[in-house]
């Protein structure tokens, strides 16, 4: 996965987690996920984990990368504007 380069595999696995955690209905619903038995106990956790995503988020996988790439920019966005906050304060 990503080429072998762990560093990127750990990014993008912690902004995912990141999204999740950001938003109430998205903390419940990854716990729900990751305490099925398909996700906790399969052959291929990773592989279960995202066909239920799939099937169980609002749009399936397309609405769910969808919605993570906006929180991505907009959180980038967020932390462009306080850092220009920061830079113009004497």
């Amino acid at each position: 996965m990503f080429g072998g380069n762990i560093g990127m595999g750990y990014v993008v696995g912690y902004s995912i987690f990141d999204f999740f955690m950001s938003h109430p209905n998205a903390q419940q619903f990854l716990t729900q996920l990751l305490r099925s038995e398909d996700v906790e106990k399969g052959e291929k956790p990773e592989a279960e984990f995202m066909m239920a995503v799939d099937k169980n988020w609002p749009g399936g996988l397309t609405a769910f990368e969808r919605s993570w790439h906006i929180w991505i920019k907009r959180k980038a966005e967020a932390e462009r504007l306080a850092m220009q906050s920061k830079m113009k304060r004497p």
